[in-house]
């Protein structure tokens, strides 16, 4: 039940922070990279791109702590076996402005 509060706080985050722009919101150019999303003091998301394993991070500006999230083992639909999405791997990292 955690790991789904946490994958559906990952999905409103991301879609908040994409809400006014329809692109992509990891672009070509971010191979290799992970997309860390920072929530600034006044509410607004930046996005960013660390290097990191993990496949998606969150932060609040001011704080060094970081949620990652890391697609871990399929969930697959009882009925039919197909995969339907995916469990997501929490891990913590500081991240320190350079």
């Amino acid at each position: 039940m955690h790991t789904m509060r946490i994958a559906f706080l990952a999905l409103a985050l991301l879609a908040s922070a994409c809400a006014s722009q329809p692109e992509s919101v990891v672009d070509s150019e971010s191979d290799g990279k992970t997309l860390l999303l920072v929530r600034l003091n006044d509410g607004r998301m930046v996005k960013q791109l660390i290097d990191s394993e993990a496949d998606i991070c969150f932060k609040q500006n001011q704080s060094p702590e970081t949620m990652c999230l890391s697609k871990g083992e399929p969930i697959r639909d009882p009925a039919t076996d197909k995969i339907i999405g995916y469990r997501m791997t929490r891990s913590a990292v500081n991240l320190h402005p350079k």
